[in-house]
């Protein structure tokens, strides 16, 4: 079998794992919505952006520092990356519980338990490193599809008999304890417990910009979250994060969900130009314009969707919502040009991007929370957003090439002509009954879309086409 069908294959197999477990998580994120009020998820959510704060040093041990190694001995690679990652994690618990004593808001014990169950969940990194390069996809597929039903049906069961948030803080330590187990358990490759000096300044000289690129990460995706929770309280923060899950839905069912297929692919054409050019061109197509058709759908009928499916209590997030929406499409494009940048070995390039997109960011938060609240921040992250995908691009241009009146401009107008086609055409396809009008609405708006797609992209759609039928 060619490379470029191995991918396929394994990109359909852990695909389709992927989204029954998405069905699983939207199904029962439904669910606990409704059971549940939003400054439940408040108060979790407000916890777990510390933990997450503080686990961003802890990347040593990540599936991608073990993918990118091209020196062979993953066995021994990975337990040099495990031990360097469990001695971070061991400091970073140590700091984070003196930080939950000294507060009075959180809960010193509950935090203690979400706290550990995270760092179980950061030692997992070299293990789903091993699935990955031995292409064990659908292996890895069932781990995560499996982890996730334990955890959510446990969740919406506690829910339902009426624990509260005590159901969210189940799901979160079940699901990193047992993806922790599972991953360990089904490693095709056994950690060698063996220390090369070698190795141990191969992994910190990779990590030192990975790690900055890591602190970046986690800096833009939870200084908004902590913020939020001590300005405006626990149920704006519920209102936010349900705005920003519904902004990054797409590249995490997109995107996220076969990313590890791409991981060790980048990795494997990373000195060739002309083949890793084409690769990169064709994914980000892909995953750039049916961002732009998801959320084009989403933006008309955000209101409509959060009454059917989360109940009437969730509509303050909608405002935010329309606010974060240019996030929502650039989310898919930062994910493909840093898996790049740190699957080939140039994290340095995605480290100084993400650079400029904390800075703004960060910059204009505090300023913008106080004069517009939940949508000031969500244009906080929309303006840092723009600055880091620009300098990603820059970057990703050095070792890649593409057009950006391909990837970028033919979705953007054929988006912005369709828009204006269906604003003039929605008061006739508007039926009372809330499900038919979504049905209706969403599929005459992808129509129209996607018809002007095929008009300008026909090309295009046939190289696709012979790519995935072609041999590397």
């Amino acid at each position: 079998m060619s490379l470029t069908k191995e991918v396929i294959w394994g990109s359909f197999n852990y695909g389709i794992c992927s989204y029954i477990q998405m069905a699983v998580s939207i199904s029962a994120e439904i669910a606990l919505a409704r059971l549940l009020m939003p400054e439940d998820f408040g108060r979790i959510g407000y916890i777990i952006s510390i933990i997450t704060v503080g686990f961003m040093f802890s990347a040593i041990a990540s599936p991608t520092t073990i993918v990118q190694n091209s020196k062979g001995n993953d066995a021994q690679y990975g337990f040099n990356a495990w031990f360097l990652n469990l001695a971070v994690i061991a400091f970073l618990l140590v700091i984070l519980m003196l930080f939950a004593v000294s507060s009075e808001r959180i809960n010193t014990y509950m935090f203690a338990a979400i706290m550990i169950s995270y760092g179980l969940n950061q030692l997992s990194g070299p293990y789903m490193a091993f699935m990955q390069i031995k292409m064990q996809f659908i292996k890895l597929g069932l781990i995560s599809l499996i982890v996730n039903i334990i955890s959510l049906g446990g969740a919406v069961l506690l829910a339902y008999f009426e624990f509260g948030y005590w159901s969210l803080v189940y799901k979160v330590i079940s699901l990193n304890m047992l993806l922790w187990f599972f991953c360990w358990l089904f490693t095709p490759v056994r950690l060698k417990f063996k220390f090369d000096r070698e190795m141990l300044l191969d992994i910190i000289n990779f990590n030192k910009y990975a790690l900055i690129s890591n602190i970046f990460e986690r800096t833009f995706r939870e200084t908004d979250y902590v913020t939020v929770g001590k300005v405006i309280g626990d149920e704006g923060l519920g209102f936010y994060k349900r705005a920003y899950f519904l902004s990054e839905m797409f590249a995490v069912i997109g995107f996220g969900a076969i990313s590890p297929v791409f991981a060790p692919l980048f990795s494997r054409f990373q000195n060739q130009r002309e083949r890793l050019s084409q690769i990169y061109t064709t994914i980000s197509m892909f995953f750039f314009t049916t961002a732009v058709l998801f959320y084009l759908v989403t933006g008309c009928l955000i209101a409509d969707i959060i009454t059917l499916l989360f109940g009437s209590k969730w509509l303050p997030t909608v405002p935010v919502f329309w606010v974060i929406i240019p996030y929502g499409i650039i989310c898919p494009m930062r994910r493909i040009n840093r898996e790049i940048h740190l699957n080939t070995g140039r994290s340095k390039g995605a480290s100084i991007a993400q650079f400029f997109e904390v800075l703004p960011f960060l910059f204009l938060l505090f300023p913008f929370i106080h004069l517009w609240g939940l949508r000031g921040v969500a244009m906080a992250v929309d303006i840092g957003a723009i600055f880091g995908i620009y300098f990603l691009l820059r970057s990703s241009s050095r070792f890649v090439d593409f057009k950006i009146k391909e990837i970028f401009l033919k979705p953007l107008l054929c988006g912005i002509i369709s828009l204006a086609i269906f604003l003039s055409i929605r008061d006739m396809i508007s039926p009372q009954i809330i499900i038919i009008r979504i049905l209706l609405q969403s599929f005459a708006l992808s129509a129209i879309y996607i018809s002007g797609i095929i008009a300008l992209d026909r090309k295009k759609i046939r190289d696709a086409y012979y790519l995935i039928k072609g041999k590397v």
